[in-house]
């Protein structure tokens, strides 16, 4: 038995040479566990409550405090977000088609 999301998991993806072992992982890794899941919205919860303690509107302007592009560009925080979200919408299409592939 194969734990799925784990360095096991991982390696079959990845060296496995039968298809129908690598898409049995596969799948499995994208059933919804609602144990992980609460931990999630738990983990999100705290991150929001951190972020607002120290003074930042979100996670997100929190993490990015010590980014070289907010350093260097304060009065430009959004157009890094932006810069940021433009980047995945454009790379997106691509992952999403490899991660089908292995279905």
């Amino acid at each position: 038995q194969i734990v799925p999301d784990t360095l096991a998991a991982r390696t079959v993806l990845r060296s496995v040479t039968d298809p129908a072992i690598r898409k049995d992982v596969f799948n499995r890794s994208r059933e919804e566990n609602p144990a992980v899941a609460q931990k999630l919205v738990e983990l999100l919860e705290v991150r929001r409550e951190l972020a607002d303690h120290r003074g930042y509107k979100s996670w997100a302007h929190y993490s990015r405090r010590d980014s070289v592009l907010v350093h260097h560009f304060p009065e430009k925080e959004d157009a890094v977000q932006d810069l940021l979200r433009d980047t995945w919408d454009a790379l997106a299409p691509g992952i999403k088609g490899e991660l089908e592939g292995l279905a």
